[in-house]
């Protein structure tokens, strides 16, 4: 992790600046006795700190190679909370410090103690380091309560002078104060700056600092931060080359840490073109967002596109609004079906966050990138925001172990016991993702058509997925496709007729109905159109033995919902493609009570909105109902009991008993 202290590696090349600024603060320090405050000025996160730490280092080498000898004392004030008295725990730091006789003999603890108990007003006993370290305690505390005292200072300055010693001050974090605090210790500074031989270098975001000055004095902030800064040193900006260099390098060395193949170019064009390099223009903004990323991405990196990981978790860490915007809108289309894979980027009026966000709803035209799990597409948009993949949703190690493994049908009950059967279609109708698994044969598509075979009727409504996704399997490989659909024909007329599977009405019904009517598959699968065409008349022949057979297992019950969608393909194809057999049919079905609720749902258009009918379908009757058998139908519904029929089915044998009604009244 990249702390937020000084820098051990010198990456802003800021050591030769600060040896530039000690050099002379030394120098002077040793010509003038006088002291000074200066000031080392940098916006938040421009490396404030760590030109102190090497301003530091220098001052105690220029001690250690002079005959004159220093004292280094070091103040955060950022340590102390709100409630306490900075102006103390300055003065308790200071005198701690410059203690003459604190190395020759007590402890620095013991003199801490001293100290402290002064500052609580206890009697003071023993102090060590004799008259001169008990004088300019008292001496201190009575020049800061009386503030203006010429005496009290000129009394400090002797003693000072005395010592002989260059007394340098730093402070730190100014910045991060309450306007209350950033006010306390520039009192301190004012009342202190010109002691002699002490000398004040001080690091702050002047802006930062001007703003809490105003608010004690309103528009004066920066002409008293003036009266008290005697000259500052403002700290370079660092190029943008440099700053680019420094984050692909920390993000590079994140990646190898983290055992993550990712190609950092990948986001050159995000950093020139997009505008995510203007997220990022000091070390501590880069710090930041790598320590975020360290802790974030292992989890989910396998399951998203970096890239646009990289993009929103900027988005989070510096337009956390933006990024809030785009969870609610488009958590909300996805909710509502109305996800187009897009996002109204005029929402956003920050040019550089608008140019990311385009990025992100963007297409990628990389052949590479093909699977690229991206925020944009609504089965990957939540893990960019939970994290991590959803209990619905399927793992991209789950899904690489779906080709993987030998025993398919156990890792497809699992993922059908843990509800990810949904996601696992979605994946397998995306012929892009496909491309990205290449190593599997035509094993998989049988193993995928005989578990969903036996499972289909519990999957009525999404049957057509199930079979696209097989279609898909079939066609994505253009090598294979012809060899794999001439097997999976084969599959089909392997079919034993004594079991009736309703997989097998779907595809027989497509693949027949696109020659009879050119609708079927032709529109999802035109590279097999071919085929099923050549073999229209076997499949044709095949399909009728099939429907034949199926005669028993509807009328015993086997398919027992009128509802259901292959209720709907074998009664239709029955009365399409086998008209004859249909009909001698018709009365054993009209005799079935679930035919009778499937007619009467069928023979109706119905209202969308509430549900009910409001006119006779009359080609679908024509269709289902040829010749006599309308009239043996309303037969049927006259004596039906309608016991157990629910409010809709009522309502529509009633609409079509009155509608027959209505016309025979007419007719008469």
């Amino acid at each position: 992790m990249n702390i937020d202290t000084p820098a051990q590696n010198d990456l802003l090349n800021r050591k030769d600046f600060a040896i530039r600024i000690a050099k002379g603060i030394w120098e002077t320090s040793l010509r003038e006795t006088d002291g000074f405050v200066i000031g080392v000025t940098g916006r938040w996160g421009s490396g404030k700190s760590t030109l102190l730490t090497y301003i530091k280092e220098h001052l105690s080498k220029s001690d250690s190679d002079s005959k004159n000898s220093s004292i280094l004392v070091d103040f955060n004030p950022w340590m102390f909370s709100e409630e306490e008295n900075i102006k103390k725990g300055f003065l308790k730091s200071f005198l701690f410090e410059i203690k003459p006789e604190l190395k020759k003999k007590k402890t620095k603890q013991t003199w801490w103690l001293t100290v402290c108990s002064f500052f609580k007003k206890s009697e003071i006993i023993n102090v060590p380091g004799g008259e001169i370290s008990k004088d300019i305690i008292n001496l201190f505390l009575k020049y800061i309560e009386q503030d203006t005292s010429t005496y009290y200072k000129a009394s400090i300055d002797k003693i000072l002078l005395k010592s002989n010693k260059k007394i340098f001050v730093i402070i730190d974090d100014i910045d991060r104060l309450y306007p209350k605090q950033v006010f306390e210790i520039l009192q301190v500074l004012k009342l202190t700056g010109n002691f002699k031989n002490v000398f004040y270098i001080v690091a702050f975001d002047r802006e930062a600092v001007e703003l809490s000055i105003e608010t004690q004095f309103k528009d004066y902030g920066k002409k008293y931060l003036e009266k008290i800064i005697q000259a500052d040193f403002v700290i370079p900006e660092v190029s943008d080359e440099k700053i680019e260099k420094i984050f692909f390098n920390q993000l590079n060395e994140l990646f190898k840490n983290l055992e993550i193949q990712f190609n950092s170019s990948k986001l050159s064009s995000l950093w020139l073109h997009k505008g995510l390099k203007y997220y990022f223009k000091t070390l501590r903004e880069i710090y930041r967002f790598i320590n975020s990323i360290q802790f974030t991405l292992p989890h989910i990196a396998d399951d998203i596109y970096i890239s646009d990981f990289i993009v929103i978790e900027t988005l989070r860490l510096y337009e956390f609004e933006v990024y809030q915007l785009i969870y609610n809108v488009v958590s909300l289309q996805i909710a509502t079906y109305s996800m187009s894979g897009n996002f109204d980027s005029e929402l956003i009026d920050k040019p550089e966050a608008k140019n990311l966000v385009k990025y992100l709803f963007s297409n990628i035209h990389d052949e590479e990138e093909k699977n690229a799990k991206r925020l944009k597409d609504p089965q990957y948009f939540s893990r960019y925001f939970t994290l991590q993949v959803n209990a619905s949703d399927i793992t991209e190690k789950e899904f690489a172990t779906f080709f993987e493994s030998p025993n398919k049908q156990d890792v497809l009950h699992n993922i059908l016991g843990f509800g990810r059967l949904d996601n696992l279609l979605v994946r397998l109708n995306d012929d892009q993702i496909l491309s990205s698994y290449s190593n599997w044969n035509f094993h998989l598509v049988r193993d995928l058509y005989t578990f969903l075979n036996n499972q289909a009727e519990d999957f009525d409504g999404k049957i057509t997925r199930f079979a696209d996704a097989i279609i898909n399997l079939l066609s994505v490989k253009q090598k294979e496709r012809n060899q794999y659909f001439n097997e999976f024909i084969e599959l089909l007329y392997s079919e034993s007729l004594s079991s009736f599977k309703p997989l097998v009405i779907y595809f027989y019904h497509f693949m027949v109905l696109d020659k009879e009517s050119n609708t079927g598959f032709s529109g999802n699968s035109s590279s097999f159109r071919q085929f099923y065409l050549y073999q229209h008349d076997l499949l044709k022949s095949r399909y009728y033995d099939f429907l034949k057979r199926g005669e028993s297992f509807y009328l015993g019950g086997a398919i027992h919902r009128p509802s259901s969608y292959f209720t709907m393909l074998f009664i239709y194809d029955y009365a399409r493609f086998f008209k004859k057999e249909y009909m001698a049919f018709l009365s054993p079905l009209l005799s079935n009570r679930n035919s009778l609720i499937f007619f009467i749902k069928n023979v109706v258009v119905i209202n969308a909105n509430d549900n009910k009918a409001f006119e006779l379908d009359t080609k679908k009757i024509k269709h289902y109902l040829p010749e006599v058998y309308f009239d043996k139908f309303i037969e049927k519904l006259r004596i039906m009991d309608i016991t157990n029929l629910n409010e809709d089915e009522k309502g529509w044998r009633d609409f079509i008993l009155a509608k027959v009604e209505e016309k025979n009244k007419s007719d008469n």
